[in-house]
């Protein structure tokens, strides 16, 4: 490995930060009784769809394989977030269905909650440096995702 290739070295830490950050929300999401995972999907959920999304059609957004959608689904469902059922039009497909548990997390604890994991996350940067930040994120990925990064 050359360790002194900056996009090696870049690589690996954002490996390392996805840790520390899986790990903080796993830690602050955990009287809600999920993961930081779990939360993530039912934020794609909630802001990546107009209509329930398929088993597919959710991993090609969250990143992941239809397989591991899957299993974070089945783990939201037994809590009673998501409810997953076969699409009338085609049977082999599954659709994701939010519950009105989700509203939980509008409850103050849980605003608080997200507010402390983003402040923890983000509070070594200036507003200047999170909106390039997010600039340089939202151009890596869409273009992962297969849409024009520009």
């Amino acid at each position: 490995m050359d360790l002194v290739d900056p996009t090696a070295f870049l690589f690996g830490e954002l490996f390392v930060l996805n840790q520390h950050l899986g790990k903080l929300a796993d830690e602050i999401l955990e009287p809600a009784g999920i993961t930081g995972r779990q939360w993530l999907l039912l934020v794609v959920l909630m802001r990546g769809f107009e209509e329930p999304p398929t088993l597919s059609e959710a991993a090609h957004v969250y990143g992941t394989s239809r397989q591991n959608i899957k299993q974070l689904a089945d783990q939201l469902q037994r809590r009673g977030y998501l409810e997953v059922s076969h699409d009338p039009d085609d049977k082999r497909a599954l659709r994701l269905h939010l519950t009105e548990k989700v509203n939980d997390f509008d409850k103050p604890e849980m605003v608080e909650a997200r507010k402390t994991l983003f402040h923890e996350a983000f509070s070594p940067l200036s507003n200047e440096e999170l909106r390039e930040l997010r600039r340089l994120v939202t151009i890596l990925i869409t273009a992962k995702a297969g849409r024009s990064p520009r």
